[in-house]
């Protein structure tokens, strides 16, 4: 189909992925950079950028790691390397978006503000709270450790687990982060609907 081909052509097309992504970073950085209501001092001003970081940088890497390990990476040796990348790139991922969140409960507790209250945090938190179970998932396939108490159906089983709940995380986080151009910070930073609309489809 055409989304099939567009999303293989952009897994295979590295660099035009790859400036995409950092340009879409940098230039939501320069964004919130640039705008007179940012105070670096605000640690709720780090939330957004570490989810622009893990989102529009990390995820697009991951999912390309994910591309040539499905099939497409006949050599044994690109295989292992390809899943160290795609192991890499999920540590990664889990690390940003953890500090990310850190950002913006730390800045709710700072300012005594409830916390999970909009559906943009609550689809958020279910996205972080899968993205744990998908590492831990995650982790036990690549060492094997429940190799030798598992028959090789509950193995396939398992896998097929990781990979439902890593397309539930990447579907929820660009939900997150769409809505997150609709609250109060983006109206702010991004003055321009214009900008809001483009950070809010891009992650699709």
């Amino acid at each position: 189909s055409g989304a099939n081909f567009c999303m293989e052509w952009l897994c295979r097309s590295v660099w035009m992925r790859r400036f995409v992504s950092i340009s879409s970073t940098f230039f939501f950085v320069l964004v919130v950079a640039r705008s007179r209501t940012t105070f670096w001092t605000d640690v709720f001003v780090y939330h957004p950028i570490l989810m622009a970081i893990a989102f529009f940088a990390i995820i697009p890497e991951l999912l390309g790691s994910i591309f040539i390990i499905q099939g497409h990476a006949r050599d044994p040796r690109m295989r292992c390397g390809s899943m160290k990348a795609h192991r890499r790139y999920a540590l990664i991922l889990k690390t940003i978006s953890a500090f990310g969140v850190i950002a913006i409960e730390w800045s709710k507790f700072l300012r005594s503000k409830t916390h999970f209250v909009t559906w943009r945090a609550r689809v958020g938190g279910v996205c972080e709270l899968l993205q744990v179970l998908e590492t831990l998932l995650g982790l036990t396939i690549y060492y094997r450790l429940l190799d030798h108490r598992l028959t090789t159906y509950q193995r396939a089983k398992m896998r097929l687990a990781h990979r439902y709940i890593g397309v539930t995380v990447v579907v929820t986080g660009f939900i997150s982060m769409s809505l997150g151009m609709l609250s109060h910070f983006a109206l702010r930073v991004f003055e321009v609907t214009f900008l809001r609309l483009v950070f809010a489809i891009l992650p699709v």
